[in-house]
C-alpha cells in the first residue's frame, strides 16, 4: 500500500499542534462492549492536545467518526467526560477531510487502509500546490480484538515524544486525568448500542414476527470477527454455528461474510477443506452484497452499531421485508437474556422437545464438533509417514510444543525431559511439529542424546492441513500438548473419525496440560475449553495438603479450586508432568 511520506521525527509544541483522530465507535466494540483501554487513548490525546499544561493555548482537534458515534453514552450523566469529545466531533466522510490542515493524524488500526487511500487521493489532487504533510500514527488496540497497526507507527511513538517535554506537575495532572477517566467509565453495553436505532428495531421486529415459523433456506451471517482469531476460538465459533443455525435449519445454505480479508484467508486455510458446499466463509464488503438474495440475515452482536447504521441508510432499497436478527457468538443454550430480535427467538420455535434418550445420544455423537478430513489428505499423511521410515505397525506419540503464548507451555527443560522419557521408556517414536521452520531439529540434536533424537520425527513447515492429517494417522497412539488450537483440531478430527466409522478404531489417548494464566488471561478456565471433549486435562496446582506443586486431573478439582490452587506452568519442573503420566495414565502411554 502506498503510504504518504512521513515527516522526520521532531520535538514539537503539542499545545499548538493540530490533531485529527480517525475512529468509529462501532469499531471499538469487542464481546459486546468497548474496552476502556481503547477509549482512554482517544480521550488522553484530546486532553493533551487541548493544552492541559497551558490552558490559554488551544490547538485544533477533530475526532472524525463518519458513523456519528455517540461518545456521550459512555459516561454517567454527571461525568465531566460526557461532553469532552463533543466539541471536536466531525461526521464528514474521510474523502472530504482537509488533511493538510493537521500536523498529526491518529487512526484506529481497523481504519488504517481507508485513511491511507483517502490521504493518497487527497494529496494527488493537491499535486503542484504547497501543502502541509501530517505525521501518521495508529492506535494500539489493547482490547480483546488485538488489531495491531499494519502500516503506520504506533501512537506510543507519538506520546513518548510528547512526554519528553512534560514537567513533573504535568505528569501528575495527566496521571490524575487517566485515573478519573477509568473510574468514571461505564462502558457501552449492547442495550446502549441499540438505543439510537429504536425506531429501526421496531420496524425490524415487526418484519421478524411475520417471518417466524417459516423455513429459511438461504441464510446470511455477518461477522467481522472482531474477537481474537486463534485456532481454538475459531473451532468453537464453527461449532456454535453448527449448533445454532444448522440444527435449527438443517439443509439450509449458510454464507458467512467477514470484512477482514486476512481472517477469512486464515480460517479457510484451516477449515475450508472440511466445509461442505452448503457452508462458506467469504470476504466481501456490504456494498457489494445482494441482501435480497437471502431469506434471513443475522448480524453478530459486535457489529451492532456499524450494521444497524448501514441498515438505516439503506433500509428501503436493500432490507425492506427482510428478516434481520442479532446473533451472539455462543451456543444458544448458554444465552439467558435476549431481545425479541435475537436469533434465539427463532431457534426456540424450531426445536422439537425430543426425549431424553435421543438427547443423550446426540450429545455423545456431537457431530457439531467434527472436523472432516479428506481421503486425499489422509493418504498424503500416510505417504509422509512412510517416507520418514515409520513402519505401519509402529506407534507414534504426537507432542505439541508451540502455542500463542510461551506462558501456556511447559518450560523447555521439562519439554526435553518429556521427550527423553517417551523415547527411552517405551518403544515408540515421537512426532513434533515445527510449523514456522525454526530449525527445531538442530536445537534438539544439541540438547538431547543421540539415541533420543534418533527417535524423533519432525514435521517442518508442512502446512496446517498436512499437520492435521498426521494427527489423524493410525500410527498415532497419544497426543500431548498445552491448551492450544492444535489440541482442539485433534479433538474435532477424532470426533469425525469415530462418528464416520463407529467401532473401527479407538481414538488415541489425548491429554492437554494447563495452569494459571491470570498474568495474560484473567478469565481463563480450562473447563470452558475441554468440557465434553475427547481430551483429558491436567492442571498444575499447589497441593493444599503438602503445599507442593503437582499435576492433577481437572475433574478432581472442585468448582472454585482452579482459581485458588492453580500455578503458572513456568513453575513446572521436568519431573512433575512425567510423574503425573506414570501415576494416572501409564496404561495409555505405555500401551
Amino acid at each position: 500500500m502506498n503510504i504518504p511520506q512521513q515527516k522526520p521525527a521532531r520535538h514539537f509544541n503539542f499545545a499548538n499542534s493540530r490533531l485529527l483522530i480517525v475512529n468509529k465507535v462501532g469499531d471499538l466494540v469487542v464481546n459486546q462492549n468497548i474496552d476502556i483501554k481503547m477509549i482512554s487513548q482517544i480521550y488522553t490525546l484530546c486532553y493533551i492536545f487541548s493544552g492541559f499544561a497551558l490552558p490559554s493555548r488551544q490547538s485544533k482537534i477533530t475526532v472524525n467518526d463518519a458513523d456519528a458515534g455517540i461518545y456521550s453514552d459512555l459516561w454517567p450523566d454527571d461525568s465531566k467526560f460526557k461532553s469532552l469529545i463533543e466539541p471536536f466531533l466531525s461526521t464528514a466522510p474521510l474523502s472530504q477531510m482537509p488533511f493538510e490542515d493537521y500536523d498529526v493524524i491518529v487512526t484506529h488500526p481497523a481504519l488504517e487502509e481507508s485513511l491511507i487511500r483517502s490521504l493518497t487521493a487527497h494529496f494527488e489532487q493537491l499535486k503542484g500546490q504547497r501543502y502541509h504533510q501530517p505525521e501518521l500514527f495508529s492506535m494500539l488496540d489493547l482490547s480483546a480484538a488485538e488489531v495491531m497497526p499494519l502500516h503506520l507507527p504506533p501512537v506510543s511513538v507519538l506520546t513518548e515524544r510528547i512526554q519528553q517535554s512534560f514537567l513533573a506537575d504535568e505528569f501528575t495532572r495527566l496521571k490524575e486525568f487517566k485515573k478519573e477517566l477509568f473510574e468514571a467509565y461505564k462502558g457501552y453495553p449492547l442495550a446502549d448500542q441499540e438505543k439510537p436505532f429504536n425506531n429501526l428495531l421496531k420496524t425490524i421486529r415487526a418484519t421478524n414476527q411475520e417471518k417466524i415459523g417459516q423455513a429459511f433456506h438461504r441464510i446470511l451471517l455477518l461477522d467481522d470477527q472482531r474477537r481474537k482469531f486463534y485456532i481454538g476460538d475459531s473451532c468453537f465459533w464453527l461449532q456454535n454455528i453448527n449448533i445454532n443455525i444448522r440444527r435449527a435449519f438443517p439443509g439450509s445454505d449458510i454464507t458467512v461474510i467477514c470484512r477482514d480479508e486476512k481472517k477469512v484467508e486464515s480460517f479457510n486455510k484451516i477449515f475450508g477443506p472440511s466445509l461442505d458446499k452448503s457452508f462458506k466463509v467469504a470476504y466481501q464488503q456490504w456494498e457489494d452484497l445482494d441482501f435480497k438474495h437471502f431469506d434471513l440475515v443475522l448480524y453478530e452482536s459486535d457489529i451492532t452499531c456499524n450494521f444497524l447504521g448501514y441498515v438505516t441508510r439503506h433500509h428501503d432499497a436493500k432490507f425492506r421485508s427482510l428478516p434481520i436478527f442479532s446473533y451472539f457468538n455462543k451456543s444458544v443454550h448458554d444465552i439467558k437474556d435476549h431481545s425479541e430480535w435475537n436469533f434465539k427467538t427463532i431457534f426456540n420455535t424450531t426445536q422439537p422437545v425430543g426425549n431424553s434418550i435421543d438427547n443423550i445420544r446426540s450429545a455423545r455423537i456431537n457431530r457439531e464438533f467434527e472436523i472432516k478430513m479428506l481421503k486425499e489428505e489422509l493418504a498424503a499423511g500416510e505417504e509422509w509417514m512412510e517416507v520418514q521410515n515409520v513402519k505401519a505397525d509402529e506407534k507414534v506419540i504426537a507432542l505439541l510444543l508451540s502455542t500463542s503464548s510461551v506462558h501456556k507451555t511447559l518450560p523447555y527443560p521439562a519439554q526435553l525431559a518429556l521427550i527423553e522419557h517417551l523415547t527411552s521408556s517405551i518403544q515408540k517414536k515421537v512426532l513434533l511439529f515445527d510449523e514456522n521452520g525454526t530449525d527445531l531439529r538442530s536445537r534438539l540434536n544439541n540438547d538431547l542424546p543421540a539415541h533420543v533424537s534418533g527417535k524423533i520425527i519432525i514435521a517442518e513447515k508442512l502446512g496446517i492441513r498436512m499437520d492435521m492429517s498426521l494427527l489423524a494417522n493410525p500410527r498415532i497412539t497419544a497426543v500431548f500438548g498445552p491448551c492450544t488450537g492444535m489440541m482442539h483440531l485433534a479433538n474435532g478430527i477424532y470426533r469425525f473419525i469415530r462418528n464416520k466409522n463407529p467401532g473401527s478404531r479407538i481414538s488415541p489417548f489425548m491429554l492437554v496440560y494447563t495452569g494459571n494464566f491470570a498474568e495474560f488471561d484473567i478469565a481463563y478456565h480450562p473447563k470452558h475449553w475441554w468440557f465434553n471433549s475427547l481430551v483429558k486435562c491436567a492442571v498444575l496446582i499447589r497441593s493444599s495438603v503438602s503445599r507442593e506443586a503437582a499435576f492433577v486431573k481437572l475433574n478432581q478439582l472442585k468448582a472454585d479450586q482452579f482459581e485458588t490452587c492453580s500455578l503458572p506452568l513456568q513453575e513446572a519442573t521436568p519431573e512433575l508432568f512425567i510423574d503425573f503420566l506414570e501415576r494416572e495414565f501409564r496404561q495409555f502411554v505405555n500401551c
